[in-house]
């Protein structure tokens, strides 16, 4: 893999060799990085400007982020750089926006006043409108705005590709077929706790709905959530929201873990296919996260996945 910082006047430095990373990409979270370089000529000054980073492997975009913190090392074995930090996500967590309201608010004006004043301007979005009214806190971070906005608009998740792309469609990534694909480690995961039994949405004008997960039911499950909307959102909309909230609690709860010992399979947000696993696991699976890490002469990736429904 290769990786080039930039300053933030566009100044583009080219690290040395890696010795080693750890790049997670997740359609969740925020996606982070963490790279080991060894100590070269002009490259402590490069890293004391650096804003942005790059990585590519085999011509290929991996990682594209901010660039939180560097520290520099001096070992027996010589001198090292350690370069951490996160992905595009990163400038709309860490800006809080003001109070304000916005009465059937499209997604222009959401990305006008929440999204690109902080450096996000490549984003692929389609019509989307919050019907009624639509209420931000004082202290809401600019990536929970737009969190909740796509969810009440369209039923999505916003996430950023490889590339530093914001997608606000709910599309999916690319498709990999790893059927085959040799196996390092395989583990699945059933657990119970964090599965909703049922959602109850309210709104300030006293309006609610109470959505329930039979399933959860069958196996004597109760845990239950409160989620407050604006007062505005219709009924219907309110009932989507609880069962999102519910079809959220149960695909988490149910995680195929692959480990691969091959650099870059798939990303989070892609669709892979997998079969003639050690567990005999077959079939199409969504890519929650992926980590790539290597260092030593060895590399792996870690996938951890959903089955598609």
């Amino acid at each position: 893999m290769e990786a080039y910082v930039f300053s933030a006047r566009g100044e583009r430095t080219a690290l040395p060799v890696l010795l080693g990373w750890d790049v997670v990409h997740s359609a969740l979270d925020c996606d982070a990085f963490e790279l080991t370089v060894p100590l070269a000529e002009g490259l402590s000054e490069a890293l004391e400007t650096a804003a942005a980073i790059s990585c590519t492997h085999e011509g290929m975009t991996v990682f594209t982020g901010v660039v939180d913190e560097y520290e520099l090392r001096a070992l027996p074995s010589g001198g090292e750089a350690l370069i951490s930090g996160r992905g595009y996500a990163a400038y709309l967590l860490d800006n809080e926006a003001e109070s304000a309201e916005y009465w059937n608010p499209g997604i222009e004006l959401i990305l006008e006043r929440h999204v690109y004043p902080w450096r996000i301007t490549d984003v692929e979005y389609g019509r989307m409108e919050c019907r009624g009214r639509f209420s931000i806190s004082s202290g809401t971070s600019q990536w929970k705005v737009l969190r909740e906005f796509c969810m009440f608009a369209a039923g999505t998740v916003p996430r950023f590709d490889r590339s530093g792309r914001l997608i606000l469609t709910g599309a999916k990534g690319g498709e990999a077929d790893l059927s085959g694909a040799p196996v390092i480690e395989e583990r699945y995961l059933a657990q119970r706790s964090g599965v909703f039994s049922h959602v109850l949405v309210k709104n300030s004008a006293g309006v609610s709905s109470t959505v329930e997960n039979p399933r959860a039911a069958g196996l004597g499950l109760l845990c239950r959530r409160v989620v407050n909307v604006p007062r505005s959102v219709r009924y219907d909309t309110m009932r989507s929201t609880g069962e999102y909230q519910i079809e959220q609690s149960e695909r988490l709860s149910r995680v195929l873990t692959v480990t691969l010992p091959l650099m870059f399979p798939a990303f989070a947000g892609d669709t892979v296919r997998l079969a003639g696993t050690p567990l005999g696991t077959s079939g199409r699976f969504f890519v929650a996260e992926s980590r790539c890490r290597a260092g030593g002469g060895s590399g792996e990736t870690v996938l951890r996945l959903t089955r598609e429904e």
